[in-house]
């Protein structure tokens, strides 16, 4: 007797995750594990968890690159139409629970650089940190030394970022301030105290709260 056709297995996009998810409730129900105190599963729940978090971002970022339908012509902000497509180009991001890779179409033409359209959807940043990071190395900077700034980050996200990438990050948040102040006063009815009578001029004041030794001839 002839059997009824099975449907396919859906496809389990985040497989991956699951599977580390499965490992890390394997490990924790060891028979190793049971005599030890509380501080040894939870070291192994933060270390193994953070790159939970990896991977699972890594499934999104690749179930994100199959749903990417082509198009029939790619178009930038310089107007050239871009008509050939190639799937499976990819960029690095750094984010704030690991690295991860991002695959998309690259819309191709002669003497024109590749538009990737998924880069635009996602909002991806130029550089290769995410946003997230990003503004966690803003929040830090603007706290305290580059330094300190790196070993908190390190401490909270894992990764561990050079000094001239923390400055670059800051710089390039900072350029829009001037901007920001310049709209705020300009939507406002009346001047606002922070900003100046004249709704241009900010007065900014940096203090150390340090002394200076004296130390007698």
């Amino acid at each position: 007797m002839a059997t009824y056709p099975q449907p396919a297995p859906a496809h389990d996009d985040y497989a991956a995750s699951r599977a580390q998810l499965e490992a890390m409730i394997a490990r924790l129900s060891d028979t190793d594990m049971a005599p030890c105190t509380q501080e040894r599963p939870e070291d192994y729940l933060t270390r193994s968890g953070r790159e939970l978090q990896r991977i699972a971002m890594q499934d999104y970022l690749d179930a994100a690159a199959r749903r990417e339908e082509r198009r029939a012509v790619g178009r930038g902000a310089d107007q050239v139409a871009r008509r050939r497509a190639e799937p499976g180009h990819t960029r690095q991001l750094l984010t704030t629970v690991g690295p991860v890779e991002v695959s998309r179409i690259a819309y191709r033409a002669p003497k024109a650089a590749n538009l990737h359209p998924a880069d635009a959807v996602l909002a991806l940043p130029a550089r290769l940190h995410s946003a997230p990071l990003q503004r966690a190395v803003v929040h830090e900077v603007a706290d305290g030394p580059l330094r300190s700034a790196r070993e908190a980050l390190a401490r909270a996200t894992g990764q561990m970022l050079g000094t001239r990438q923390l400055q670059e990050i800051a710089v390039e948040a900072a350029r829009d301030i001037r901007d920001f102040y310049d709209q705020r006063a300009g939507s406002a009815e009346e001047p606002s105290a922070a900003v100046g009578a004249q709704g241009r001029h900010l007065l900014v004041l940096s203090i150390d709260a340090t002394g200076v030794n004296m130390i007698r001839c």
